[in-house]
């Protein structure tokens, strides 16, 4: 088990600036439940009592020496899928300085997740995928601070909501 907010914070960059001290520096999920365990990436969070995984993980480290950047590539597959449909890149100087990271997660089956958001006593997803891309840059791991976009699509979502309408 390893608290992947240690490997930001620690490994990668310079200490955090007195700006940073000064914002509150909590990720909005909690990050230090993300376990790496036998070639998976397992998410955890007991307090709304839901897990998922990546699975089939492969990737490459690399360092340019032209740059001198280190950069990461992991790509897996998710509960369920069919083939690989996770990807994270990470890339930033050797020493400290601006990173940046691109999160792809492609044709996720909203089931998966939707017990997340919504207990599932309230809402059931019947059909359909989402598609989500990320990026974030910085030169510091504080959200307060860093660069963040998520561009994210639904396609043939279907929604049963307990009581309610159904949605798709």
């Amino acid at each position: 088990q390893y608290n992947i907010s240690k490997l930001f914070e620690q490994s990668f960059g310079a200490p955090p600036s007195a700006a940073a001290k000064k914002v509150n520096a909590n990720l909005p999920i909690p990050i230090n439940r993300i376990l790496i365990e036998n070639g998976a990436i397992k998410f955890l969070d007991a307090d709304r009592n839901f897990s998922s995984e990546i699975s089939s993980l492969k990737g490459t480290f690399s360092i340019s020496g032209k740059n001198s950047r280190f950069k990461i590539f992991l790509a897996g597959r998710t509960k369920n899928s069919d083939r690989k449909n996770f990807s994270i890149g990470y890339e930033q100087p050797l020493g400290g300085g601006e990173f940046a990271c691109n999160v792809s997660l492609k044709d996720e089956l909203l089931s998966n997740w939707l017990g997340y958001t919504v207990p599932p006593e309230q809402a059931q997803a019947k059909s359909g995928t989402k598609s989500l891309y990320g990026k974030i840059s910085g030169k510091e791991f504080n959200p307060a601070l860093m660069k963040i976009s998520l561009k994210a699509s639904v396609d043939k979502g279907a929604l049963l909501v307990i009581n309610g309408p159904y949605v798709e």
